[in-house]
């Protein structure tokens, strides 16, 4: 669990599994931590990495009365955590002297592989991921290879961001 490695001295961090729970606590990988687990029982104060409805269905479960996040505040947050956020700030920002940048959204694959026909190369971005593997690097020639990714993508989120590749040069 990726929090553990945060986490204060006393916290308790909640994993969805509870083989990942034991066998953490069995290792002792993280001793200041006075607990890993499930979310069983409420604690007396929540404060999650971050919220989805999921989470809210579970905690209301658990405590009716547990003060929670409204649905509305929950996908507020998720679209302000989305990379299509940073598409119209970069836009805003490129009109700063010596700041560049160009990003665009597209909600068709079609619309990607004209985008990707206008530049050498370019790099594609699922609005939400972590470690990496929401962005791609493609070009005319691997671009096939990415064909499956995109379309899931756009199945799941909705949308595909893509940039052209800039190559840094210090």
């Amino acid at each position: 669990p990726l929090l553990a490695w945060i986490a204060n001295e006393g916290d308790s961090v909640y994993v969805p599994n509870i083989c990942v729970a034991q066998a953490t606590q069995q290792l002792r990988l993280f001793p200041k931590i006075s607990c890993i687990s499930t979310l069983n029982n409420m604690p007396d104060m929540l404060c999650p990495w971050g919220w989805s409805s999921s989470l809210v269905r579970k905690i209301h479960r658990l405590a009716p009365d547990f003060p929670l996040l409204s649905l509305e505040t929950i996908e507020k947050l998720k679209m302000l955590s989305s990379r299509v956020t940073y598409v119209s700030l970069l836009a805003t920002l490129s009109k700063i002297p010596n700041c560049i940048g160009e990003s665009c959204v597209f909600d068709t694959f079609d619309g990607i592989e004209n985008y990707l026909n206008e530049h050498t190369v370019i790099m594609m971005k699922s609005p939400w991921s972590g470690s990496g593997n929401g962005v791609r690097k493609a070009d005319k020639f691997n671009f096939p290879d990415h064909r499956n990714w995109v379309k899931n993508v756009l199945q799941k989120q909705h949308v595909v961001l893509a940039e052209p590749f800039y190559h840094k040069v210090v």
